[in-house]
């Protein structure tokens, strides 16, 4: 997660790792390449009310530096994907920030569209 700019500890995502392994609604995908962990990728899977099926948030995406635009990453949102379909989701959705702007080039490659504006506030400061 540090290379996202997180400054997670090994405790702290070995319990986020815990309290998702618990849960029959979230899966973590690990991309594994010459025996290192290459990639992570997080997802949940919410039902939805207002419609038919769920939907499948991605919470986390991310490489190593030197593993980007290897094939990775699209691999892990394929299996993402495969996650969704599995648990009747309808659609499935990932949240980027704005300063991102290669990952948003990626997410646009592989047929993913820009569709809403993202409101959020915390709750704890």
């Amino acid at each position: 997660m540090v290379e996202l700019g997180y400054p997670n500890n090994p405790d702290f995502v070995g319990r986020k790792i815990e309290a998702l392994s618990q849960s029959t609604k979230g899966r973590i995908l690990v991309a594994i390449f010459d025996s290192q962990i290459t990639g992570v990728l997080s997802m949940h899977i919410i039902l939805l009310f207002h419609q038919e099926g769920n939907l499948c948030r991605i919470t986390a995406l991310v490489l190593k530096e030197k593993f980007r635009r290897t094939g990775i990453g699209r691999k892990l949102m394929e299996s993402a994907e495969v996650f969704a379909r599995v648990n009747d989701c309808i659609r499935i959705e990932i949240t980027s920030g704005e300063h991102r702007t290669d990952a948003h080039i990626f997410y646009t490659k592989i047929g993913y569209r820009k569709v809403s504006k993202r409101f959020l506030k915390d709750l704890y400061e």
